[in-house]
């Protein structure tokens, strides 16, 4: 009850959608960000450029390799903005 007074209703959440993709049969696991999110912000890493995740317009619901089910998991991203 307490979170729904501070939230305001009707915006949408600016934060980008991210989910991990992963096969129940096989070893298929993939990072994807959904491109019809509001904001879709470059991602730089000093690490190896695999962990930049692709942009899709919709979450795939089979595996494009063995084609059973996906098991999607939304990555928890909160932006701070400060002005």
């Amino acid at each position: 009850m307490m979170k729904d007074l501070f939230k305001m209703r009707g915006r949408k959440s600016l934060n980008p959608e991210v989910y991990e993709l992963a096969c129940k049969k096989c070893e298929y696991e993939e990072t994807v960000q959904l491109a019809n999110s509001i904001v879709t912000l470059p991602i730089f890493s000093y690490e190896a450029e695999e962990d930049v995740p692709r942009q899709v317009e919709s979450l795939p619901k089979r595996c494009p390799r063995c084609g059973a089910a996906l098991k999607r998991s939304k990555v928890p991203i909160c932006l701070h903005w400060h002005s």
